[in-house]
Parts: structure tokens; C-alpha cells; sequence
């Protein structure tokens, strides 16, 4: 039984955590490595750009991307926000969407035209302060309603 090896291709690679530039082996799809430089975890999804459509918000300075990647034999959706500058993908051209260590898209590459965007990335809301303080609200109202019941019966 014959083994499918899959062919790599050296890329330099844009690391999502730390910007340097290295040479790496990719295969067409997803592929996990640890950064030259800061060796903290990264992922890479390689592949062609089938499409793409972009609409700018001049008001904001960024641009919303639609693009159609086809990799591993399957097709896929990815949106993601830039600047508001025009990022160029036609169809054909070979990308990089590069993502973190928190697992999130930071950077976009155009291999064709040896090009990348680092993406803006939203950070997750920190609600800690929030139910601190509500909690403290909860606790102060119960307590005054306390004080006040235990003042009118007594």
C-alpha cells in the first residue's frame, strides 16, 4: 500500500506573535509550528485565493475582506478586518493566514506578491472589574436592606 506524502513548500513566514521573518516547510492546509525567534506556538493555513471582495469604511480607516481560500482540497470562507489601504489578493495567488498563539488571525500574506498585513486583532473583553463590582453592589444592597429591616422591627 502505497503512503500519500504531502509536498512542502519553503516559505518565508511572517510569525503572528512576534513579526520575524523565517524560512519554514509548509504543505498545503494547516500547519502548527513553534517560532525561530520567540518560540512561542503559531499556526499557518496555506493555500490559493480563489476570491476576494472588500468594502472600506472610510469614517473607521479599516476595510472588511471576504476571501475564498482553497486548501487540502476544500474551500473556504475567511473574513477578517484591515486597514482601511486596499490589501491585494486576486484568484490564484498563494496566501498565508497566520494566527497566534491564542489561536487568533493576525496576519495575512500574499506570497505571490511577497506582501502581509498585520491585522488588528480585538482582544476579549476583560468583565472581571465588572462582576467585582457588581458583586459589591449585590452585598451592599443586601446589607443596607438588612439595616433597614432590622431598624423598623426593632
Amino acid at each position: 500500500m502505497a503512503e500519500t506524502v504531502a509536498e512542502k513548500t519553503q516559505v518565508k513566514l511572517v510569525c503572528p506573535n512576534c513579526d520575524s521573518q523565517q524560512i519554514y516547510d509548509l504543505v498545503d492546509g494547516t500547519n502548527d509550528y513553534a517560532c525561530k525567534d520567540c518560540n512561542r506556538p503559531a499556526r499557518a493555513l496555506f493555500g490559493k485565493v480563489r476570491s476576494k471582495r472588500s468594502r472600506g469604511d472610510k469614517k473607521a480607516q479599516s476595510r472588511q475582506y471576504s476571501v475564498r481560500v482553497l486548501h487540502e482540497g476544500v474551500e473556504d470562507l475567511f473574513e477578517f478586518s484591515g486597514g482601511y489601504h486596499e490589501f491585494e489578493l486576486r484568484g490564484g495567488d498563494h496566501i498565508i493566514l497566520g494566527y497566534d498563539q491564542r489561536d487568533a488571525l493576525c496576519v495575512v500574506q500574499n506570497l505571490t506578491l511577497a506582501r502581509f498585513e498585520r491585522l488588528t486583532v480585538a482582544h476579549r473583553a476583560n468583565y472581571r472589574p465588572l462582576i467585582i463590582g457588581l458583586v459589591v453592589l449585590v452585598v451592599a444592597i443586601a446589607i443596607g436592606a438588612a439595616f433597614i429591616a432590622h431598624s423598623i422591627y426593632h
